[in-house]
């Protein structure tokens, strides 16, 4: 087996924070051209993640499990069980937004790019940076839409097969027209949610086969604070 250091060539403590935003910035930009935006997405919360830890090493080495253990790409062998359910989704949720709402944004990445940089937090700055290139690619492409289908052994979302064991548990959050959405919780830290827009599909239909595979969690009656959020400002 290939161990994570061998696979990178070089993962030292004793690394420059540069280097680390270096090696990262090649890596993003490798699967912002050659995936769905789904895992970009997923990208900002893995920054985020790994700005709270202090070493280098550490970081390096999460990094680094995180890209190799990406979901797995559907090859013709691939093996995926039969269908339960498919629809059509958009790889994210537009909106509409005015010049007022663009300045806003613009003053407020600028506040926090120049506070990152003066106290010497870079990553931090990586992270407004990335999350600003996503909203402007966003703003000036018609979102993809990516085939999303329930089977036997998991989901599908584009390319991308998710087994089921990737998942803990799942809760649907149905309030029409605002929020009609599948939430499916994973074990992993970088990516804890996967989050499914409904649209016109029967929750109810839907949720008695998932209580096939997962767990459903009950106790989750409204959508997250960050979706919330994300839909009130726009950067959804």
């Amino acid at each position: 087996m290939i161990s994570i250091r061998s696979h990178i060539g070089f993962c030292h403590a004793e690394q420059s924070e540069a280097s680390f935003i270096s090696l990262a910035l090649g890596k993003i930009l490798h699967f912002v051209q050659n995936d769905i935006v789904v895992l970009k997405a997923e990208i900002i919360y893995c920054f985020c993640f790994l700005h709270s830890l202090k070493l280098a090493k550490t970081r390096y080495e999460l990094l680094l499990i995180i890209l190799v253990n990406m979901p797995i790409k559907i090859e013709e062998d691939t093996i995926v069980g039969s269908l339960k359910f498919e629809w059509t989704i958009q790889e994210y949720d537009q909106h509409e937004r005015n010049r007022a709402w663009y300045f806003f944004m613009l003053v407020v990445g600028f506040i926090l790019i120049i506070q990152a940089v003066l106290t010497g937090n870079f990553l931090f700055a990586l992270i407004i940076i990335l999350f600003a290139i996503i909203l402007f690619l966003q703003s000036h492409q018609e979102p993809l839409q990516v085939p999303f289908q329930i089977t036997e052994l998991g989901i599908i979302i584009s390319d991308r097969f998710y087994t089921w064991k990737e998942f803990e548990s799942f809760y649907i959050i149905y309030q029409p027209p605002q929020v009609k959405t599948l939430f499916l919780e994973t074990g992993s830290i970088w990516r804890p949610i996967l989050r499914i827009p409904l649209l016109d599909n029967n929750p109810i239909e839907i949720k008695h086969t998932l209580r096939e595979f997962l767990a459903e969690d009950l106790e989750k009656e409204e959508e997250p604070i960050s979706d919330q959020l994300g839909r009130n400002w726009r950067i959804h």
